[in-house]
C-alpha cells in the first residue's frame, strides 16, 4: 500500500516578492474601487488592501526620491489604528502607531534602505488606566504607539523592503499572522533602470 502524503496550503500561503520599480509610488486602495489602471500595469503599478469588511480599507501611497513618503488614508466607514514596524537594524519610522477616522490621512516618510511592516488593528480603547488594547492586530505595548512591537494575530500584513536587491523596492501582503483586512497595494507611476 502507498501512502500519499498532502499538504493543505491554502493560496494565502503562496508568498511572492515582488520586484518594483526603484522610487516607484505606491498606493493602498480599498477593495471595492475599480482602478483597472493599478492592476493592468504590473511594471509601474500594483495593489494591496487592508479591511475589516469590503467597504473598510487603509490607502497608502509612496513618493519622494530616496526617501519614500507612505500616505495612509482611511477609507473604513469606521476607526482604523494602523500599527507601523520596523525590521531589526534598520532605521525606525517617525510614528509606529496612530488613529485614522474615517476620511483621515497621515504621511510617514520611510529613509532608503528602510524595511519593515504596517498593519491596521481594529476595534480598539482605552481602559480607564489608561492602558490601549485593541481587538485584531493589537502589538502589546499598552499605548497607541506600538514602540517596536509587532501585530499580535490575527493581522493581516504588509510587509517592504526599500532599495533591497539590485536596488529593487520589494512588498509582499501576508497573512502568516492570520488575516484581519483586506489589503491592496498599488504602485504608481515611477522611474529607474529596472522599468519596464
Amino acid at each position: 500500500m502507498q501512502h500519499v502524503h498532502h499538504h493543505l496550503h491554502p493560496p494565502f500561503h503562496n508568498y511572492k516578492y515582488l520586484p518594483i520599480p526603484p522610487k516607484t509610488p505606491i498606493t493602498l486602495l480599498p477593495p471595492l474601487i475599480s482602478h483597472p489602471t493599478s492592476v493592468a500595469m504590473p511594471s509601474a503599478s500594483t495593489t494591496v488592501i487592508f479591511s475589516l469588511l469590503a467597504l473598510a480599507a487603509l490607502h497608502h501611497h509612496f513618493l519622494v526620491a530616496e526617501a519614500r513618503t507612505f500616505t495612509i488614508i482611511n477609507k473604513c466607514a469606521y476607526t482604523v489604528w494602523p500599527g507601523l514596524l520596523s525590521n531589526a537594524g534598520v532605521a525606525q519610522l517617525p510614528s509606529t502607531g496612530f488613529a485614522l477616522q474615517k476620511g483621515e490621512s497621515k504621511a510617514i516618510v520611510a529613509p532608503p534602505k528602510w524595511a519593515g511592516r504596517f498593519w491596521g488593528r481594529t476595534f480598539c480603547s482605552s481602559n480607564p488606566a489608561g492602558k490601549f488594547t485593541c481587538k485584531t492586530g493589537d502589538c502589546g505595548s499598552g499605548k497607541l504607539e506600538c514602540s517596536g512591537a509587532g501585530a499580535q494575530p490575527p493581522a493581516t500584513l504588509a510587509e517592504f523592503t526599500l532599495d533591497g536587491a539590485d536596488s529593487k523596492d520589494f512588498y509582499d501582503v501576508s497573512l502568516v499572522d492570520g488575516y484581519n483586512l483586506p489589503m491592496l497595494v498599488a504602485p504608481k507611476g515611477g522611474k529607474g533602470p529596472n522599468c519596464t
